[in-house]
C-alpha cells in the first residue's frame, strides 16, 4: 500500500542521468556515494569535510560531475541542508566558468553540475 519508495529520497533522480550521459571514466561527486553508485554506475566521492577548499577538493580528486540531491532519509524531504544549501551550492551556481548544469529537477532539488575546469 505504501512502498519504501515512496517514503524515502528517490535516488534515481539525477544519477540515472549520470549513468546515460557521462563517460564510464567519471568521476562523480555525490552526498551519499555508495547509494548514489547504484545507479550512476560511476566511480564514486563525497562531499568535501566542511572547511575544506571545494575548489581544491574537485582537481584533487578529478571529480567530473557533482550531484546535489536531498540526503538519504526518511521520510522523504527535499530540503538539502546548511552545509548544501549555503555553501556547496552557492560556490557552483556562481562560478558558471568552472560548473554548468547539465541536469535539474526542480521539483525534488536535484541538480547536476559538469566540472569544466577554470578558465
Amino acid at each position: 500500500r505504501n512502498p519504501i519508495r515512496n517514503r524515502i529520497t528517490d535516488l534515481e533522480l539525477g544519477t540515472t542521468w549520470i549513468y546515460e550521459n557521462t563517460p564510464l571514466d567519471a568521476v562523480i561527486m555525490a552526498r551519499d556515494p555508495v547509494p548514489d553508485y547504484l545507479y550512476a554506475r560511476r566511480k564514486t566521492v563525497s562531499y568535501p569535510p566542511q572547511g575544506q577548499d571545494i575548489e581544491e577538493y574537485v582537481r584533487i580528486n578529478g571529480i567530473d560531475y557533482i550531484l546535489i540531491s536531498p540526503k538519504l532519509q526518511t521520510p522523504r524531504s527535499n530540503e538539502l541542508g546548511n552545509y548544501v544549501g549555503n555553501h556547496l551550492l552557492p560556490l557552483l551556481a556562481s562560478n558558471q566558468d568552472a560548473f554548468t548544469a547539465v541536469y535539474t529537477n526542480t521539483i525534488n532539488n536535484v541538480t547536476v553540475f559538469e566540472y569544466r575546469g577554470y578558465p
